[in-house]
């Protein structure tokens, strides 16, 4: 019985990376295409490659729409995009962290609870129920629902790389975009983007208990709460002591850094194919059939979110 196990094992590995296999060689593709056009698209408009295996993804959604490239396209979007996010721990040092300050931490906050906020007015003025409203506003205020990359095209030039950062990470929803705009700055407002992207995703917790006690206390039913632990996350502090540790160690640099470049180049490669997926998967027209009310929501609570930090940001300047 145990030799029967052990001989499952393999082929049950080899059926899954089958299933798995279309889609991701479909969504390395779309970043192999980003990065080989990113520098002659550069000459005439300066768009990273991020963005351009996100548009190339998006033009290419009819044909990443067979099953056939669902599950790699999944796994590119959900597991490969939060290790990538977790090896950029090794770019980013506790300074980084920590030089954001209370002031910018409590502006994240109050720009969240708005936006939550924000989410259950609009859905009432709508004519929603007030659960769309927790989605919208939650998902919009964590993680959620997928924002433009071409906010970093648009970056003003009154905020330095920080700043910059901070309204990157505090407004745009998903992590990947987050990424993917603020790396296409520079690295320091990429590091200073994840950064807050992350604060958010580990204010999840408080989150959701809030929601849930409100519902709980207008007499709703609440169902038994299930939320997830962002390990990414963790990754990501972690490889940040660990890289702050090794700078104060030079001894030990010819050792390190080998081994740092080559995990930066996967983290690199796993965001372009994630971004990629992410594009693939964006169907323009399935947007248009959620209906006004539903994208009024979100589009709603995405601009509260955006002028908050931003404007918060502008005070605190």
């Amino acid at each position: 019985m145990t030799n029967l196990r052990a001989a499952e094992r393999p082929s049950r590995a080899i059926m899954v990376l089958r299933d798995l296999a279309p889609g991701i060689l479909l969504s390395l593709a779309v970043a192999v295409v980003g990065v080989v056009a990113a520098p002659y698209v550069g000459k005439v408009v300066p768009i990273p490659a991020m963005v351009i295996a996100l548009l190339v993804g998006i033009a290419l959604n009819p044909v990443a729409a067979r099953p056939v490239f669902k599950p790699g396209m999944t796994f590119c979007v959900k597991t490969l995009l939060r290790w990538a996010v977790a090896l950029l721990g090794l770019r980013v040092a506790l300074s980084e962290i920590i030089a954001l300050g209370l002031g910018q931490a409590s502006l994240v906050i109050v720009a969240m609870t708005a936006t939550i906020i924000t989410g259950f007015v609009l859905a009432r003025v709508f004519g929603q129920n007030e659960g769309y409203g927790a989605l919208a506003g939650a998902g919009t205020a964590v993680c959620g629902a997928s924002a433009t990359l071409a906010t970093s095209t648009v970056v003003p030039n009154y905020v330095d790389a920080q700043e910059t950062g901070v309204m990157l990470g505090g407004t745009i929803h998903d992590v990947a975009q987050v990424v993917g705009a603020g790396y296409a700055v520079s690295d320091a407002v990429g590091n200073a983007a994840v950064i807050v992207k992350l604060f958010r995703v580990f204010l999840l917790l408080p989150v959701v208990l809030a929601i849930g006690w409100w519902f709980t206390h207008r007499g709703a039913r609440a169902g038994e709460a299930k939320v997830p632990v962002p390990v990414f996350a963790l990754v990501f502090l972690a490889l940040c002591v660990i890289n702050s540790a090794m700078a104060a160690l030079p001894s030990l640099a010819p050792l390190y850094d080998p081994i740092k470049k080559v995990l930066v180049e996967a983290s690199t490669w796993g965001l372009l194919i994630a971004i990629g997926a992410l594009g693939l998967g964006t169907s323009l027209t399935a947007i248009g059939a959620l209906g006004w009310r539903h994208i009024a929501t979100v589009v709603g609570t995405t601009f509260t979110i955006f002028v908050i930090v931003t404007g918060g940001l502008l005070l605190l300047h």
